[in-house]
């Protein structure tokens, strides 16, 4: 793996990094209690690894915080990913995004996102 590509961008590289760790973090104290009430920090994990990586990450975070499965976190990660995966993780939106970039712009697209985070 090369990384000639960011040699000169290490700042801004670094302060993405940052930002993320903080955002996730945010994510995980501020938002997963208020939007996943029960079992949140279980839940939160396994969403972290996800959007971290791939949904493998989510899986083994859970699994490490929720060994025996006493917690209904899997099957709510289960059931998310049959309607998340066919859409967002290389499914439907995945292919259209950057043909709907070309053909209508950046900011109608990010419109389009926003609205459909937003449901």
């Amino acid at each position: 793996m090369s990384f000639d590509g960011i040699k000169n961008s290490l700042a801004p590289f670094f302060i993405l990094i940052v930002l993320t760790w903080m955002w996730h973090l945010f994510c995980i104290f501020f938002v997963a209690p208020w939007i996943l009430p029960d079992f949140w920090a279980e839940r939160a994990v396994s969403e972290l690894g996800q959007s971290l990586g791939i949904t493998a990450t989510g899986l083994l975070l859970l699994r490490m915080s929720d060994p025996n499965n006493e917690t209904p976190a899997l099957a709510a990660f289960s059931y998310k990913q049959l309607l998340h995966t066919p859409i967002v993780a290389g499914g439907l939106w995945t292919a259209a995004v950057l043909p709907l970039i070309k053909s209508v712009g950046l900011w109608p697209t990010f419109a389009i996102s926003t609205v459909a985070v937003l449901f």
